[in-house]
């Protein structure tokens, strides 16, 4: 009995080892967003390891809706209402942290006027001011951030990155959270009901 004891240790030992490893490596999650003043649209990607696409498309302004192209033959209608009250539903994703944002933004006017001048500096003193504060709450935060101005060329570009890491253990505790939640709103509206 003995060598069939050492070898299901073993075996058990080796498979909580694996899952513990699935549940801690690092998933790093880059988020992509280019917004084209000319195109009127604003373009969006998600990449794991920033290479792996997992999703993409563009969005467009409707009358009453946003509308999310994915491809050619599919495409999401989010009334504007949805999308201004959507952030209440990811208050669990609040745990996880964004540790790189990246801006890149190019002003520029055609008449020649000082205005993209003047815009593009109070930008980059907003922004430095922002870099400052993080700086010192999270360090762990890298955030850069470039300001191009154009003169005599009518302009208005974004681009802005972002990468999230997190890991299965993290999202196994915020399935839990969600669902915690969900069963202590049944029973409170329960107990309402039955009074």
């Amino acid at each position: 009995l003995f060598p069939y004891t050492t070898l299901f240790r073993s075996i058990v030992l080796k498979t909580v080892l694996i899952i513990f490893t699935v549940l801690i490596f690092p998933i790093f999650v880059n988020f992509d967003f280019l917004l084209k003043k000319d195109l009127k649209r604003l373009f969006l990607g998600v990449h794991l390891f920033g290479m792996i696409p997992v999703a993409g498309g563009y969005v467009e302004r409707g009358e009453k809706e946003f509308i999310l192209h994915l491809s050619e033959k599919k495409a999401i209608i989010l009334p504007y209402e949805k999308v201004f009250s959507i952030r209440k539903k990811f208050k669990p994703l609040k745990d996880y942290h964004f540790i790189g944002l990246w801006l890149v933004l190019d002003i520029g006017s055609d008449n020649g006027s000082v205005t993209p001048l003047a815009v593009g500096g109070i930008t980059d003193y907003v922004l430095s001011i922002f870099k400052n504060y993080f700086y010192f709450s999270k360090p762990y935060l890298k955030i850069n951030s470039t300001v191009n101005v154009f003169m005599g060329e009518d302009v208005f570009n974004v681009y802005f990155s972002g990468t999230v890491v997190f890991n299965f253990l993290m999202v196994v505790l915020s399935v839990a959270k969600i669902l915690t939640e969900k069963i202590l709103y049944a029973c409170r509206k329960g107990k309402k009901q039955n009074q």
